[in-house]
């Protein structure tokens, strides 16, 4: 594992995982939304939604197609709503804290989800307006893991993707930081060490204040 040597221009973060637990959200969503059209959610479709890829990846593992994907894309997507408006949503551990630091350390933070309701999920958490913006699913023409929405989100910050710290916490969206030019860091057993720049089991295992408070005369990459 490797700190970072250079001073960030900006911090992109995944949402899923790494600042909210939506993933039993998520799941629950699904549920809903393929019960209410008589859909099957076997084990292959839920491995799709444990990876963390877009919601047409999940539709079309789970064969289904054409106008009905379009019907069961807008149940799911309104019954995730309806779970975050109800107030079922949780921030991850640690989460608010690792969100104050970046947000203290200066430079602009720009969360960078595979989600279409991003931007809904951080208003609800009261994040919505401190950061610089959210990139989500309806942002891009590609999902992670193409290196599209961390391409995105550095421009959102006005920054190049090489100069940005980015935080994933799976394999697909570590792929779409690291394409992107982005140095990594991972948190959880959905992305391995190998895969990132820096791994930790949890945000709190993040050296993320010694990497903030050493002297600004960086080492450039």
């Amino acid at each position: 594992m490797t700190d970072p040597d250079f001073w960030p221009e900006a911090f992109l973060v995944d949402l899923d995982g790494v600042l909210v637990h939506s993933h039993g959200l998520h799941v629950r969503a699904y549920e809903l939304a393929f019960a209410r059209h008589r859909l099957v959610l076997d084990d292959a479709v839920r491995a799709h939604i444990h990876g963390g890829v877009g919601r047409d990846a999940v539709l079309e593992a789970a064969g289904v197609e054409g106008d009905r994907a379009q019907e069961v894309s807008e149940a799911k997507e309104a019954a995730f709503l309806e779970l975050v408006r109800d107030g079922e949503l949780e921030e991850e551990p640690g989460a608010g804290a690792f969100l104050e630091l970046l947000l203290e350390a200066g430079p602009p933070v720009v969360v960078v989800s595979n989600s279409a309701t991003a931007q809904e999920c951080m208003e609800a958490m009261g994040w919505g307006e401190r950061v610089r913006g959210v990139v989500g699913a309806t942002d891009v023409t590609r999902l992670k893991p193409d290196p599209e929405p961390y391409r995105r989100g550095a421009g959102v910050a006005g920054a190049a993707p090489s100069r940005c710290y980015a935080f994933e916490d799976s394999a697909t969206g570590a792929a779409s930081a690291r394409e992107a030019g982005c140095w990594v860091a991972g948190v959880g057993q959905g992305v391995a060490p190998e895969q990132v720049d820096h791994w930790a089991p949890d945000l709190p295992a993040l050296p993320l204040r010694r990497w903030l408070e050493r002297p600004a005369e960086r080492v450039e990459r």
